[in-house]
């Protein structure tokens, strides 16, 4: 029989998470956790990456269980302080378990590890993804997923965002069904707060597409000139802008600004550069159409994200983003940009279709767990797993 009264402590290891969604996934669950009050038997210790520290509020950035990390441990040479800080605190704290939010932690930790793990490119990679590389990168990208995998292999229990992702967990790294447990992402409740704001009938002189997404090659990204190119035939004055989220120094994002100069419609596509979370929902708010041309994913979030929102979403025709969004979203050929230009045109030329997405949108969302929920059954599921290893 299990000790309800016995205090569980926690080692939160959110040290991995530097950029896209996972820092708004780590700043949500610290934030979470950090409230909890003595009645939940819960301990916390935080270990955050910059990234995360900086979109906390003053008063848990000043809280003493909160150690921010400025060196990722993920850096094979510049990442070993950071590992050696992680055992350490894990020695000072005592923790019962350690909870990574990005697996893997590359730590070997002394107590059982639970990692949240939802990299596509080791847990179920696609063909489709593999082709779009250059034969350099596939080298590089595969020796980097076969060292993440050692890593990620060494946690004892994880913890994924659906039933694919748990299957090629199970198949990649040969761990029990019932060392895993699924629970689907939630958006973050500051776009909830915001309220559902309604769908904006696009204007001819300026159609606002939004494309949140950081600079990984199988985002896709790289097609969007050429997307430009094809809707400049119908708006040859530069009434379509795709606003990018990238860092301006990153390759993709030269790639983009090359490609863009070439086929002459850099004045349709704008980098606005890495986005905090306000930032985020300010540009939702200013979008007409939200657009994601991924082609690997576990789970994004930003699909959630533009339903509370009230924007329309347009993306690729694959498993992935059919099983998150179901019918409220446009679907396009991913390796076509006349499809997707067509799909786009869609969404601005009906009215009554952007209204029904958003609808529709309001309903697929609702089969959502909430923010505060998923981080309740997370919490339960780590105090059961500390109390069975005791």
């Amino acid at each position: 029989m299990l000790d309800s009264t016995h205090e569980t402590r926690i080692l939160v290891n959110a040290s991995t998470l530097i950029v896209g969604g996972g820092v708004q996934i780590g700043k949500s669950f610290v934030e979470y956790a950090s409230r909890l009050d003595d009645a939940a038997n819960l301990a916390f210790l935080f270990a955050v990456s910059e990234a995360i520290y900086h979109e906390l509020a003053g008063e848990l950035q000043n809280d003493p269980r909160v150690k921010v990390f400025h060196s990722s441990p993920a850096r094979i040479l510049g990442g070993h302080k950071s590992r050696s800080r992680l055992k350490k605190l894990e020695q000072q704290f005592q923790p019962d378990i350690v909870y990574t939010l990005g697996l893997p932690s590359y730590t070997r930790f002394r107590k059982p590890e639970v990692g949240r793990y939802t990299n596509p490119w080791e847990i179920f990679p696609t063909p489709l993804a593999w082709s779009l590389l250059p034969f350099k990168d596939r080298i590089t990208v595969f020796l980097r997923t076969q060292y993440r995998l050692f890593w990620a292999g060494r946690a004892n229990f994880f913890e994924t965002q659906t039933e694919a992702a748990k299957i090629g967990i199970m198949q990649r790294l040969g761990v029990p069904e019932e060392r895993i447990n699924v629970l689907p992402n939630s958006p973050n409740p500051l776009f909830l707060a915001e309220g559902i704001q309604a769908a904006k009938a696009p204007q001819n002189d300026q159609i606002t597409i939004f494309c949140l997404a950081a600079a990984f090659r199988h985002k896709n990204l790289v097609m969007i000139p050429d997307i430009a190119a094809c809707l400049n035939k119908r708006f040859p004055n530069g009434g379509v802008r795709f606003i990018l989220t990238l860092t301006p120094d990153d390759p993709i994002s030269i790639e983009i600004d090359e490609k863009s100069k070439r086929l002459g419609v850099s004045d349709m596509v704008q980098n606005v550069g890495p986005l905090r979370l306000s930032q985020c929902s300010d540009w939702y708010q200013k979008a007409d159409i939200v657009f994601l041309p991924t082609l690997l994913e576990v789970f994004s979030v930003t699909y959630l994200e533009a339903m509370a929102m009230g924007r329309p979403i347009i993306t690729s025709d694959l498993d992935f983003a059919r099983s998150i969004c179901g019918d409220a979203a446009v679907f396009y050929d991913p390796l076509s940009p006349p499809a997707a230009a067509e799909a786009i045109m869609s969404v601005i030329d009906d009215p009554d279709l952007r209204d029904a997405l958003v609808k529709r949108g309001l309903r697929q969302l609702a089969t959502f767990p909430s923010t505060e929920e998923k981080h309740r059954l997370v919490c339960e599921w780590l105090r059961l797993i500390a109390a069975q290893k005791r």
